[in-house]
């Protein structure tokens, strides 16, 4: 090959080299910059700011946050959902983290796994979104009614449960939710409830399966609490009227099979004053109608077998 032909192409292989390295040292030049004048972290502070703590809904505040790696997760400390969002008082997180997981086809769109923790509990969260919907499954080992005390306002209530929820939503409804609920260790400690002394009621089981197909109506399929051996066992079905503003004022209509242990009526004597033995059925259950507001039932009404 002509020596001035090799000359030619080395040049411009070195040229092409050069060029590649410019455009890298360009590059790289401008992303520093940029990242040093226009913080990463300012700018999702700034997104957080606007989309959490100033949502006018359900204003969500935190103490501070931290990016995971290659800022595919973050995780907050002292995470606090508002009264507006819950209706009452705020329920707060010492620790709570979202990682993005892999995309859903139904609905179509990117997923979240959340974690969320207080010094009670321990609650999994994973959501799929998308432009016209939401999917939320949530679930829990270790979920202390303690936790969920400001939903609890007037009753005092013990235990710790096992929870499978799941939620379909749009932007401004609920399109579904079913929930199920456990707990082996359920008791409500001695306190008064319209204007009657109650001792210390050790329950212990309780399992909850309730419904929603509308933002309006939770349906209580079941809820059955305690068994042969607790002080009182209950079949309960109904359903709660729900007001949006405050959970407190949302509307009771149930029906509870209700059975007194021997012990407990000895114990609770005012019962003989509203209990009716001619209205027991041959099990030896009442058949109970609970209405009006949640934060003050009236007094239940018997209803005769």
């Amino acid at each position: 090959m002509n020596p001035a032909s090799e000359l030619k192409q080395e040049t411009y292989r070195i040229g092409i080299r050069s060029t590649i390295f410019l455009l890298l040292l360009i590059s790289s030049s401008l992303f520093l910059g940029f990242s040093m004048n226009f913080s990463i972290e300012s700018k999702i502070a700034s997104l957080l700011e606007k989309n959490l703590k100033n949502n006018k809904r359900c204003p969500i505040n935190f103490e501070q946050f931290e990016l995971g790696a290659l800022m595919t997760g973050i995780s907050f400390k002292n995470l606090s959902l508002s009264k507006r969002c819950t209706g009452l008082a705020p329920i707060n997180f010492t620790n709570a983290s979202a990682t993005l997981g892999l995309p859903s086809v139904s609905p179509l769109g990117p997923s979240l796994n959340t974690n969320l923790r207080d010094k009670f509990s321990n609650i999994t969260l994973n959501s799929v979104h998308s432009i016209n919907e939401h999917a939320f499954k949530v679930t829990s080992k270790k979920l202390d009614i303690k936790t969920l005390s400001p939903f609890f306002k007037n009753v005092k209530l013990s235990g710790q449960f096992t929870i499978d929820a799941n939620a379909r939503t749009t932007t401004k409804r609920i399109k579904s939710m079913q929930l199920r609920l456990k707990s082996t260790n359920f008791k409500l400690p001695a306190q008064t409830i319209q204007a009657f002394d109650l001792p210390s009621l050790a329950l212990k089981n309780i399992q909850v399966k309730a419904s929603m197909k509308s933002q309006k109506t939770l349906d209580l399929e079941e809820i059955i609490i305690g068994d042969e051996k607790s002080p009182i066992k209950a079949n309960i079905t109904g359903k709660i009227t729900l007001d949006r503003r405050s959970f407190q004022n949302s509307k009771l209509d149930l029906t509870a099979e209700v059975k007194f242990s021997k012990e407990f009526i000895e114990s609770f004597s005012i019962l003989n004053l509203f209990l009716d033995p001619k209205k027991q059925d041959e099990n030896g259950y009442y058949k109970l109608k609970i209405e009006g507001p949640i934060r003050a039932p009236k007094t239940p009404q018997l209803i005769a077998p």
